[in-house]
């Protein structure tokens, strides 16, 4: 896709320059928040490249492999989403995006991830609950917290 409003600068050839970072971040921030909404079953977006001609970037989608969704309709999405300005960035009509399915059996390492991460803000809330109790207990106890008649 074209990025009407960026300038081509020869430091967006080094993938490790800061202005590659920077619109590179930029740009997955933006794609991504709009794919997760518009796209069905959509993972990331990722290897970012840009080229000369105002700044022409390219990059590819992963979805998972039950996904129904071609690079047409990623396309469409795209301009879709550009047009009622969703993706809050200025582009020309993108000539091709890639797809890359990706299946779930190959996924069970984020699988993982998640269960732990789900696991941690389980024990997290726990936690919480368990200590908001033993202070709300003390407080009574020590007669600064109170429920029902005045204390004198």
């Amino acid at each position: 896709m074209q990025l009407k409003t960026e300038e081509y600068d020869d430091d967006l050839k080094n993938k490790n320059s800061e202005k590659f970072k920077r619109l590179r971040d930029s740009l997955r921030i933006r794609l991504n928040r709009y794919f997760l909404i518009v796209l069905v079953r959509f993972l990331y977006v990722y290897d970012f490249q840009f080229y000369r001609g105002s700044v022409i970037c390219e990059f590819k989608t992963a979805v998972l492999s039950s996904s129904n969704e071609t690079s047409e309709t990623i396309v469409n999405k795209l301009v879709s989403g550009n047009d009622t300005g969703a993706l809050n960035i200025t582009i020309g009509k993108p000539e091709v995006t890639v797809v890359e399915r990706v299946s779930t059996q190959n996924n069970q390492r984020l699988y993982i991830i998640i269960g732990v991460a789900v696991a941690a803000l389980l024990i997290f809330l726990l936690l919480l609950v368990w200590v908001s109790t033993v202070i709300v207990l003390k407080l009574q106890t020590s007669g600064r917290l109170f429920f029902g008649e005045e204390l004198q």
